[in-house]
């Protein structure tokens, strides 16, 4: 029986008698190649006519060294084993059988600290090693002006690892301007975006001769306020530049007549009245 090794071993013959228990040979090996039989079934026994069977061999991928990988191959125990080691940045996948293995880059996450705002929709949530230069564009906020990226507003080509990115702001300002054609009016004042108006609204008492001042409104139409409306600076906050006038009641005039005389005046913002009736009339309080 003749076994074709293909291998520096070459040709193997075994010779016996006729039904002699049959063994093929083995211990050849062939460099980077695992052996996967014979390229027919070897019979148990010595047949009656001689025969030739040759191995079959499966070569082993080789490896693919680069910048980002060193590979190594050698066949152990009929089986393809590969020693990889993957630069800073890049996985290893592994190889089956005998498909080598390879590194491929490390995906890394993108983390961002927003601060209330909304993250801009092609900033990316990951990057890996092979990116290239990103940089990040910027976010949105109600009421705030960007105000850059910490601790930058880049990743530059070439970078590995987590990274973290943290918004920061600028309140945007916003001015209260008062308005009134028949009395003089407080300064405006100004404050951040969300911050209260009580806390710097004016303490000035508005007069008006002959009229009480009841409360501020709006003055114009606005994103956040109809013309007209009433504005409570209890509750307010500062959210856009708006102008405001007051809101008066006349006080009701006096009539003089006979027996009877009358002055008008406001004394802290109430209506007052100065009244003299003459000998045989008497004073009647209206509600």
């Amino acid at each position: 029986m003749s076994f074709v090794t293909n291998t520096t071993s070459g040709t193997i013959i075994v010779e016996d008698s006729f039904g002699t228990p049959l063994t093929a040979p083995t211990g050849f090996t062939k460099e980077g190649a695992i052996f996967s039989g014979w390229d027919k079934e070897v019979p148990s026994t010595i047949p009656s006519e001689d025969q030739e069977f040759v191995a079959q061999w499966t070569f082993c991928e080789p490896c693919e060294n680069g910048v980002d990988a060193q590979c190594s191959m050698s066949v152990v125990e009929n089986q393809c084993h590969y020693e990889t080691s993957c630069s800073e940045g890049y996985d290893t996948l592994q190889g089956t059988g005998t498909k080598a293995p390879t590194c491929s880059p490390t995906p890394y996450r993108i983390q961002y600290d927003l601060k209330g705002g909304e993250n801009n929709e092609n900033n990316p949530d990951s990057y890996d090693i092979t990116s290239g230069t990103i940089e990040l564009l910027a976010p949105t906020k109600v009421g705030n002006t960007f105000n850059g990226w910490s601790p930058r507003s880049d990743i530059p080509q070439g970078s590995t690892g987590e990274k973290s990115f943290t918004a920061n702001w600028i309140a945007d300002t916003y001015t209260i301007t008062f308005v009134s054609k028949n009395s003089s009016v407080p300064a405006p004042i100004t404050g951040d975006f969300n911050a209260s108006v009580k806390d710097k609204w004016p303490q000035e008492l508005l007069t008006r001769s002959g009229y009480t001042f009841v409360n501020w409104v709006v003055s114009g139409t606005y994103q956040n306020y109809t013309n007209g409306a009433r504005y409570n600076e209890n509750t307010e906050v500062f959210k856009e530049n708006i102008t405001l006038k007051p809101k008066w009641k006349e006080c009701t005039l006096c009539k003089e007549s006979t027996g009877f005389s009358c002055s008008m005046s406001v004394v802290e913002n109430q209506c007052h009245y100065e009244t003299s009736c003459s000998e045989g009339y008497e004073v009647y309080e209206n509600a």
